[in-house]
């Protein structure tokens, strides 16, 4: 579907933002897990699904590169036909050109955002195999350091909550660090539009491989619909519940290029720099998002309480 949508004649950010509306609303909630203690997340703000009405988008005028569709966040995840389409509008740029000032709305969160600092800490997946997609013995060991590390944020910030996505190797890696984070109980969230998505956009320099252009749409949507989901200020209601447990962390487990995509829109730097950065396994990069609009890159793969013999940034075999 992603080279369909191309013809309909939409340049490429505004086409990616009209995949992404398609792309969130071919996903369903997730859905809690009956044997393992993972959590619901599907009355939680978090993680509620992106919705929007992607046909309205794509017959509406044609839009700019320069004005990419923002989706508002629903009261309800049982929103009506109808209320998929007045969910949809157009804000400012999401990457100012050069010598443009920061965009304080990027979320599309004007009037709607808390009065609390939000705290991500994102981090990328243990060590695995790629034959068997299962983390390896280094993963393994690389994740129950994580745990600890995570531990030692929590006596000092608190840890509110910990999502991942459903790739095995994110659930493993979540699984092994949370035996060292017993005041969750267990209990995770999954998302499965935080797995890894390929090439999000065609990176500036290019890459050596190429990769055909409907495949960077396809990346740029499930890129763009999880940055919406979960980069964004905190509201009200998500800053009531984070207050009341005195935690102010939310950990999410997820892929280097996610990341990488995260990073660069949360800093309105052009997208197309992704490949420009590296990330090591379990690696923390912790992003914090003011009620005002701004943000902070606090730190970025971080793996320096990893010992030395553990740093790894390359897969097996």
């Amino acid at each position: 579907w992603p080279h369909l949508l191309s013809r309909v004649g939409l340049p490429c950010a505004a086409l990616g933002a009209a995949a992404a509306a398609l792309v969130s609303q071919s996903h369903s909630s997730p859905s809690p897990s009956q044997s393992d203690g993972r959590s619901d997340c599907s009355s939680n703000r978090f993680c509620k699904p992106l919705l929007a009405g992607a046909a309205s988008a794509a017959t509406a005028a044609p839009l700019t590169a320069a004005a990419p569709i923002y989706i508002n966040p629903l009261p309800s995840v049982d929103a009506s036909p109808d209320s998929l389409h007045s969910n949809l509008r157009c804000c400012g740029p999401a990457v100012p050109v050069s010598g443009a000032k920061w965009n304080r709305n990027w979320d599309a969160m004007e009037g709607q955002a808390g009065s609390q600092v939000r705290h991500i800490v994102l981090i990328r997946h243990g060590r695995y195999s790629l034959a068997s997609s299962h983390l390896d013995d280094m993963g393994r060991k690389q994740a129950d350091l994580l745990g600890i590390r995570l531990a030692e944020l929590h006596a000092k910030h608190g840890i509110a909550r910990l999502m991942s996505s459903n790739s095995t190797r994110a659930v493993e890696t979540s699984e092994l660090a949370m035996r060292h984070l017993p005041h969750l109980n267990g209990k995770r969230a999954e998302d499965p539009m935080l797995r890894e998505i390929g090439c999000p956009c065609p990176p500036e320099p290019p890459m050596n491989n190429y990769r055909a252009e409907y495949r960077y749409h396809e990346g740029s949507a499930l890129a763009e619909a999880a940055f919406r989901r979960h980069i964004h200020r905190s509201s009200r209601s998500d800053e009531a519940q984070i207050v009341a447990n005195g935690a102010k962390l939310e950990v999410i487990v997820c892929h280097a290029n996610v990341i990488r995509y995260f990073i660069c829109r949360a800093l309105q730097f052009p997208p197309e720099a992704w490949l420009r950065f590296s990330l090591d396994h379990c690696s923390i990069t912790w992003l914090s998002i003011f009620p005002s609009g701004e943000v902070c890159l606090r730190s970025f793969s971080d793996s320096g309480y990893l010992p030395k013999r553990c740093v790894t940034s390359m897969n097996a075999d």
